[in-house]
């Protein structure tokens, strides 16, 4: 006989009960949900953070910080001093026909769109869309670029031959 769809015997309010909620296929009651939760907290607080105080050394308390901290975005601007690496270029920087070097692949920019994207604030004012047909990467004003060189441009000189006397 099977008990799945029955409600009857749960023992609700506790965690035994949830789980019976959830092999039954039966709507689960507030009870249930609250004991479950508290369990599982209790659970999460008894077990140790690290394996080792080596381990814990090692990650340097970057997991020990406010709940809060691992859900802000991490400012990607550089700050006006930073250098920027051979190869890369400063968003801000970039311009049609500079060729990108994304992951091994080339793409020529043909054309810039703006960006109105939710990271606009953590990217900064000026942050653009660099495109190359419909491939695009979004491009903020201090964010480095792989790109591959410039091509310098190339001056000729015409030497004149003064007329003949």
């Amino acid at each position: 006989m099977t008990v799945i769809g029955q409600a009857q015997g749960i023992e609700h309010g506790t965690p035994r009960g949830y789980r019976q909620h959830r092999y039954r296929k039966v709507l689960m009651c507030d009870d249930c949900l609250e004991a479950n939760r508290k369990a599982v907290e209790a659970e999460r607080a008894a077990k140790p953070r690290f394996a080792s105080p080596e381990q814990a050394a090692w990650y340097g308390g970057r997991f020990t910080s406010s709940p809060d901290a691992a859900s802000k975005p991490r400012d990607v601007r550089r700050a006006a001093g930073d250098s920027v690496p051979a190869g890369m270029i400063l968003g801000r920087d970039l311009a049609v026909g500079d060729v990108i070097d994304f992951f091994g692949r080339t793409y020529p920019i043909d054309r810039f769109e703006p960006y109105f994207g939710s990271l606009l604030p953590a990217l900064g004012t000026g942050t653009r869309i660099a495109r190359s047909g419909d491939w695009g990467i979004t491009a903020g004003p201090d964010a480095a670029i792989p790109v591959l060189p410039r091509p310098r441009a190339t001056t000729t000189t015409t030497i004149k031959k003064a007329p003949a006397p």
